[in-house]
């Protein structure tokens, strides 16, 4: 099968109280090297398939009715 569109989904972090948390640092790699540059990771709570569909990278939408 062909791919039609991608489709941005989103997890609802807002209505679920997802945190980023200082203590919960995640190093970036470029070019398969590790770099000191660091990136907060986020904690999910809640249904993970509780998502939300990214209407602003919509580029594609009518394959999404």
């Amino acid at each position: 099968k062909q791919i039609l569109c991608a489709a941005n989904l989103q997890h609802q972090c807002q209505a679920h109280n997802c945190k980023d948390f200082a203590s919960n640092v995640e190093f970036i790699y470029e070019e398969q090297a590790k770099t000191s540059k660091a990136k907060t990771v986020i904690c999910h709570v809640g249904d993970p398939d509780d998502l939300i569909l990214n209407t602003a990278q919509m580029h594609n939408a009518k394959h999404m009715q």
